[in-house]
């Protein structure tokens, strides 16, 4: 809520939970080759997917109380097509 201060204690916090999402999406990128085909399109959607989030969480300097992280449509979008075309 937006009582709830976010202090540098907490930004240490979860940019460390950050970073080790995002190693742990990344360390996923290789399997998608190896799943079957029909697979692979949900889970690059997925993984790109979880890395617009910490992107968003980043970029509001780990603020999630005062404003919830989000992905546009339009990145959505963007998410989806590159998913398709890769």
């Amino acid at each position: 809520n937006s009582q709830t201060s976010v202090d540098d204690s907490f930004r240490a916090m979860l940019k460390q939970q950050v970073d080790r999402a995002e190693d742990l999406l990344r360390g996923g990128e290789p399997l998608v080759e190896k799943v079957q085909r029909d697979l692979r399109l949900p889970v690059r959607v997925f993984i790109n997917g979880g890395l617009a989030i910490a992107r968003a969480i980043r970029q509001q300097r780990y603020d999630v109380w005062e404003r919830r992280p989000t992905v546009s449509k339009w990145q959505k979008g963007l998410i989806l097509l590159r998913a398709w075309l890769s």
